[in-house]
């Protein structure tokens, strides 16, 4: 249950912080940060409550978030919102296994409350950076 709370916290600075790369970027990208958040969600899901290989599932993943990152015009902003969704993909994950399998003998717990942390510490300076970028452009 605590990693379900988690991950609602996790969605609600998500949230913010979105607001903020619209503030700060414009409407332009928006979209694909929306879609590689979503299928990075699902694919830690997946991965981490089925038996499926987590090489396939990361392997495009990752293609897509160094894509986005590199033409971004907001790279500490967009890492810090998949790493957002890294951290509820990654509890959310977790609470459906042990839901399944209440034994699973996983660690996936540990690691969504790791990706929280540094989620927390690239939003900051993400946030950081954004509010400093807002004031310039209002001169």
């Amino acid at each position: 249950m605590t990693l379900v709370v988690l991950a609602t916290v996790e969605t609600g600075c998500y949230a913010g912080l979105a607001w903020l790369r619209r503030r700060v970027v414009g409407p332009g990208s928006g979209r694909a940060v929306l879609v590689v958040s979503g299928v990075t969600v699902a694919a830690l899901i997946v991965g981490t409550a089925a038996a499926v290989s987590g090489v396939a599932l990361a392997v495009p993943v990752l293609a897509a978030m160094v894509v986005l990152v590199w033409r971004s015009p907001w790279r500490s902003g967009d890492l810090a919102l998949l790493a957002l969704a890294a951290g509820a993909g990654a509890a959310l994950g977790y609470q459906v296994a042990a839901t399944l399998d209440p034994d699973t003998g996983s660690y996936g717990d540990q690691g969504a409350v790791m990706l929280a942390a540094l989620a927390a510490l690239m939003s900051l300076g993400a946030l950081g950076g954004g509010l400093g970028r807002l004031r310039q452009q209002r001169g």
